[in-house]
């Protein structure tokens, strides 16, 4: 079996993650950053962005504990996109912030893909009948009060 591993984005290492350092390096430079500078930042953003969505594919043929590091990785960055979030914010910089948001977007995806990946193994609990008619009732009532 092949391995599969996250090395550029270092699954497990104790390095500062790369969400951690350009947050702290964007709130240093938040009051007059440059354009050089906030061009340079979203085109890594997009890189980085592109390479894990590489890395969704691979997803299928992890083992359970490179979905565990994985996830543990994940959770342990996403304080860090607050921070980037907050940061980029003040900048107020449009190309930075569609590049932050797109990356955003696929750190969410990956997280998802992992999760799934690491609950596929448990039963599926059907659905009470009841519970089922209940929601589609609901969701029919729903509907006829905005088509009015």
């Amino acid at each position: 079996m092949t391995e599969v591993t996250f090395s550029t984005i270092q699954l497990g290492a104790k390095k500062t993650s790369l969400a951690a350092r350009l947050a702290h390096f964007i709130k240093v430079f938040a009051k007059s950053p440059s354009n050089w500078l906030s061009m340079r930042i979203a085109a890594d953003l997009m890189r980085d962005t592109e390479f894990i969505e590489r890395q969704m594919k691979l997803i299928k043929q992890m083992d359970d504990e490179q979905v565990e590091k994985g996830m543990a990785f994940i959770r342990g960055i996403l304080p860090e996109l607050v921070k980037m979030d907050n940061a980029i914010e003040k900048i107020q910089n449009p190309a930075l912030s569609v590049a932050f948001r797109r990356h955003e977007l696929a750190i969410y995806k990956l997280e998802a893909k992992l999760h799934v990946k690491q609950t596929e193994h448990l039963p599926v609990i059907p659905t009470d009948p009841e519970l089922r008619e209940a929601l589609y009732y609901n969701t029919i009532m729903s509907l006829s009060t905005l088509i009015k």
